[in-house]
């Protein structure tokens, strides 16, 4: 069973189950006592945070940490200073370069690693997969890395996600430009794959910048449920500075939609949500994954953040890790807080160990 479609189940309440197996609706508040916890979760640079949550109700972080993946295991989502297991996965090759945004599923058994690396210069950065070799378990050897572009084309294509709910269906959506050595300014892409390795047909363009505070760049696309609609969030603007953000749009009706369809998605939120928090020294908050409290009743974000307004070249990467809490409106949307700065208290996720 893919990880996606557990967490579908998992977060479906009772009283919606016979309209739709993969609902969604509010949280709901777990009465125990919280402990509290403080941003950063992980001491030093530590961009672009990808956590999962499986099926054995342990949290998986991946991340890049010099020129290679590492995977963490841990039973708590917001302290990942001492995780339970960590193994390096993977480094980059002789002849490679530039290893980006590593994410982890789980599809048919199997942990998959998607990442982004090129060959030096910028505009060769393309998306790829390892998989592991044993099942159920992402601290093993993996295959050698397979490629993961449209059958025809080959462009500029970062920070790749796949989205699989069960039906059949599965899609890769990435950041990428619309012409041969560039990489920018960037659009999200989606193009149809025939199972969690390989693309099945062309690229189509999803989203292009529209508004003044998406700058030239759209990337980091990630997604909820929410009964049929599928939400995804994406980060907007450089990187480097104060106006990395992140934005949303959705797919209603999803079991009967057409994702390859741009005119077919709700783009109209017309501003950030999830911005800088200036009073806070929290800056350029993006680069975002998406995941639960253990009961699956809390959404959770992990985002990097600076504690400065730009980023100083030639200086050590401050992105540092960070988590916060969702809510979710009557609109059936997720609402973002205004990000916290660091050493405030903050509430953990229900059924987090307190210790």
């Amino acid at each position: 069973m893919g990880s996606q479609l557990f967490q579908m189940v998992l977060i479906g309440v009772i009283s919606v189950i016979a309209f739709c197996p993969f609902s969604y609706t509010a949280s709901l508040e777990s009465s125990a006592s919280k402990g509290v916890y403080y941003n950063p979760i992980f001491d030093g640079s530590s961009p672009d945070p990808y956590i999962y949550l499986h099926t054995d109700g342990f949290y998986y972080f991946v991340l890049r940490i010099g020129d290679g993946i590492t995977v963490m295991k841990n039973d708590r989502l917001t302290n990942w200073r001492s995780p339970l297991e960590t193994m390096e996965v993977y480094q980059t090759p002789n002849g490679s370069a530039n290893l980006w945004a590593p994410e982890i599923h789980f599809f048919d058994g199997y942990f998959h690693i998607y990442f982004t690396m090129g060959t030096g210069p910028i505009p060769t950065q393309r998306m790829w997969v390892i998989k592991a070799l044993e099942r159920d378990t992402p601290f093993t050897n993996y295959t050698e890395k397979i490629r993961l572009l449209p059958p025809t084309e080959d462009f500029y294509q970062i920070d790749g996600t796949v989205v699989q709910n069960g039906d059949g269906r599965w899609y890769m959506m990435w950041s990428g430009c619309d012409r041969v050595g560039i990489d920018n300014p960037t659009n999200l892409y989606i193009a149809p794959m025939s199972g969690p390795t390989e693309l099945s047909g062309p690229r189509v363009l999803l989203r292009t910048r529209t508004m003044d505070w998406e700058g030239t760049v759209l990337e980091a696309p990630q997604y909820l449920w929410n009964e049929d609609r599928l939400i995804i969030i994406f980060s907007a603007n450089a990187y480097q500075n104060k106006n990395y953000c992140l934005g949303m749009m959705y797919l209603d009706n999803y079991s009967t939609s057409d994702p390859l369809n741009a005119t077919q998605w709700t783009q109209n939120i017309d501003h950030p949500v999830f911005a800088s928090n200036d009073e806070a020294g929290v800056y350029g908050p993006g680069h975002c994954s998406l995941t639960f409290s253990k009961d699956y009743n809390e959404t959770w974000l992990a985002y990097h953040a600076m504690e400065i307004p730009e980023r100083i070249e030639g200086q050590p990467d401050n992105r540092t890790s960070r988590v916060e809490k969702l809510a979710w409106g009557n609109d059936r949307l997720p609402i973002f807080p205004i990000p916290t700065g660091l050493g405030i208290g903050l509430e953990t996720p229900t059924g987090e160990p307190d210790y």
